[in-house]
């Protein structure tokens, strides 16, 4: 791990205004060492990107804050 780059609350309403799912996620800027990525019992899949690629994948707004601010931190973000 190299830094925390953030920790968002995604809550999740039920019909009722009643919380449904209540998540925290925490993100941090990690550095590869080794081995191949693979998707756990949390994924379907995943995969390595490239800076141009991430920028034509459809992201929610705060996923894509993390990333831009990841690759800024990396120095490969525009500034």
């Amino acid at each position: 791990m190299v830094d925390l780059l953030g920790v968002f609350d995604r809550i999740v309403p039920d019909g009722t205004k009643r919380t449904l799912y209540h998540y925290v996620l925490i993100d941090f800027l990690c550095q590869k060492i080794g081995g191949d990525i693979l998707a756990a019992a949390d994924a379907a899949d995943a995969a390595w990107f490239t800076p141009n690629e991430v920028a034509q994948l459809s992201l929610a707004e705060d996923t894509a804050g993390v990333i831009r601010t990841a690759l800024q931190r990396c120095g490969l973000g525009s500034h």
